[in-house]
């Protein structure tokens, strides 16, 4: 009889157990994945603004008859070799010469920062008819996000653009410091005041 008892008590201590186990579990991978999420969020909450440096490590040459550069993963790279849909961004001058321009290292300060979404579209096909017809296909939004910068020393050099497509029916957004400093690599440094 008390063996009977002793097995009864743990049938049911184990059957309570299954049954609060899947709860249990659930509670913990919701713990981990807020707190995974809070991480995440806190290092992309970081928005740029007025007053933050925008560092030139390095001189880098523009080309000529050229108003900017672009980089990409921490490469200066040619207009076509960019990957619009990846992290990239463009540092403008204001005039275009007939030579390449160097850009010395300095500091820029930025004094005005702009945030928008434009359509593009992907492919425009157009067809003859009795006209000509214009086919869309899909479309992307380009995420740019604009610095305004300015330094006493170099005064040609206007802005930062930085962008990239993404399917607006998604979770598409602007992108964030960490994409942007990834775009800059070691060429450029971005802190805030």
């Amino acid at each position: 009889m008390v063996q009977f008892r002793l097995n009864a008590r743990l049938n049911k201590t184990n059957y309570l157990d299954l049954l609060l186990f899947p709860f249990i579990l659930i509670a913990l991978l919701m713990l981990v994945s807020t707190a995974g999420m809070a991480a995440e969020t806190g290092s992309k909450d970081e928005t740029i603004s007025r007053g933050w440096q925008l560092i030139l490590n390095q001189d880098i040459r523009i080309p000529e008859q050229s108003a900017g550069i672009y980089l990409q993963n921490g490469k200066v790279k040619s207009e076509s070799e960019i990957d619009l849909y990846y992290p990239n961004c463009r540092l403008e001058v204001r005039d275009l010469h007939n030579k390449p321009q160097t850009i010395k290292a300095d500091t820029f300060i930025v004094y005005r920062v702009n945030w928008i979404e434009e359509d593009v579209l992907l492919h425009s096909n157009l067809y003859a008819a009795s006209g000509i017809i214009q086919v869309s296909s899909p479309t992307a939004d380009d995420y740019i996000t604009t610095l305004d910068i300015r330094s006493e020393q170099q005064s040609n050099v206007t802005r930062l653009i930085c962008r990239h497509w993404e399917d607006p029916t998604g979770f598409a957004e602007h992108l964030t410091l960490r994409q942007i400093r990834s775009a800059l690599g070691e060429i450029f440094t971005l802190t805030p005041p």
